[in-house]
């Protein structure tokens, strides 16, 4: 500790910075030793907050032409690097929470949010509409491209949690992991770690293994497979560029100084692959991320799906769905035509992956279950009312169908769980045109 804080009183005065004591203090033991493979010096750190300053500054800039709500602060500063704020995956200092970003990294983004401005206020000035992109590209030389992926665990993380985390993806996609003795430090590989909070890098760092930190209150599985995605290229679901048609961001709600958290990226950084925006993807924040006390920084649009964003305990169909896309699409040499938002099955290339419920070589039918359950129902115009019972525990898949222009209600009036809103005691409709996005939970 005092050799630490010896080395570092002798980095501020061969530096310098613009930022206050007590904050350099603060950067020093969150970014330095944290995150030491990628800050390895204090000019790193310097580089980082300075980007993620002027990140917030284009950020706020753009933002006012649209909202009068903001919050009153949006720069880095001691308050935010001393806060709890009670989610693991929400580090105050990190981009969106989780997310270590390179130099390279920031300064994309930081060109990106420069050109959203000046478009921005070319239109106030010549009085033309802003077009929405619906071409979508991506830069791919930080994705993986070599399998099996090296990965280590480290002998204080919950290996159980780190191993199912990584079985989610390896069960669902092309992508493979080979566990090792070690690394050596100039491989690409995967170290997973028990670090301050859950975090990863965003795509594969040539030239040395990547840390993916799964510390207290990350060993959920799930958390972990977000970290995981992190690392294979994701960003979070809510900074996509046409967020603002399914979420509203509450910025009268944030607390100073996290407005930066809730950047919305333009299609020319991010890939969709033609998936639309998923409320129950495992990379979408939850309602209160950096909120105010008992106030929800994010509402969606659809009421029915407020308590479905940021679920943590699966893989939606369309996450899976996105990685596949994304890496294993050259897996199978033709594609079947599959229907209800299937797609064919990299593991699998005679049949089609199919949403939950469904089933059959191109998705048509009706997953039956060990319950003998679900049906297809199919009703005709003049008909009112059917009423679906069933008593016991299991799963039951219903596909309900009606004539063109006819609208189906659904009543519920007793629904009884064994535990309220846990991993198996849920209902799930899904009555959105594509059947692969996640239902209303």
């Amino acid at each position: 500790m005092f050799k630490n804080f010896i080395k570092l009183i002798l980095l501020f005065q061969l530096f310098g910075w613009t930022l206050g004591y007590q904050q350099n203090i603060a950067l020093y033991y969150k970014l330095l030793n944290e995150h030491y493979d990628t800050f390895k010096t204090m000019q790193d750190v310097d580089s980082y907050v300075q980007g993620m300053n002027e990140l917030c500054s284009i950020h706020r800039k753009i933002m006012a032409y649209k909202r009068e709500d903001l919050p009153s602060e949006d720069s880095l500063n001691d308050w935010q690097f001393s806060t709890s704020l009670g989610n693991p995956e929400h580090l105050p200092y990190l981009l969106e929470g989780d997310m270590v970003l390179s130099a390279e990294q920031i300064q994309l983004l930081v060109a990106d949010f420069r050109s959203q401005l000046s478009k921005i206020e070319y239109c106030q000035a010549n009085n033309c509409n802003e077009r929405k992109k619906r071409i979508l590209t991506s830069d791919l030389s930080r994705r993986w491209k070599e399998f099996p992926i090296p990965f280590i665990i480290q002998s204080d993380v919950n290996r159980q949690a780190i191993l199912e985390g990584i079985e989610n993806w390896e069960r669902t996609t092309c992508i493979t992991f080979e566990e090792k003795e070690e690394l050596p430090s100039d491989s690409s590989g995967l170290n997973f770690v028990f670090g301050e909070g859950c975090f990863s890098n965003v795509g594969m760092v040539k030239g040395r293994n990547q840390r993916i930190g799964i510390g207290r209150n990350c060993d959920n599985p799930f958390v972990v497979s977000h970290e995981i995605a992190h690392a294979l290229g994701f960003f979070h679901e809510q900074s996509r560029w046409d967020r603002d048609d399914f979420v509203e961001i509450q910025f009268a709600n944030i607390l100073p100084g996290f407005l930066n958290q809730f950047l919305k990226f333009s299609s020319s950084l991010t890939t969709t692959f033609g998936i639309k925006y998923d409320l129950g993807s495992v990379m979408h924040y939850d309602a209160f991320g950096y909120a105010k006390e008992g106030m929800a920084t994010i509402l969606t649009k659809d009421v029915n799906y407020q308590e479905t964003i940021g679920q943590r305990f699966r893989l939606s169909f369309d996450d899976v769905k996105k990685m596949n896309f994304a890496y294993c699409n050259a897996s199978c040499p033709f594609q079947l035509p599959c229907l209800h938002s299937g797609y064919t099955d990299p593991k699998n290339c005679s049949k089609c992956r199919c949403p939950d419920g469904l089933t059959g070589l191109l998705c048509s039918k009706v997953a039956r279950t060990k319950t003998l359950c679900g049906d297809q129902l199919i009703f005709k115009s003049e008909e009112k009312y059917k009423k679906l019972q069933f008593k016991g525990v299991g799963e039951c898949n219903y596909l309900i169908k009606a004539p063109r222009d006819s609208r189906i209600c659904l009543s519920m009036d007793v629904i009884h769980f064994r535990d309220h809103c846990q991993q198996n005691s849920f209902l799930e409709i899904h009555y959105q045109t594509s059947l692969g996005r996640t239902g209303a939970l």
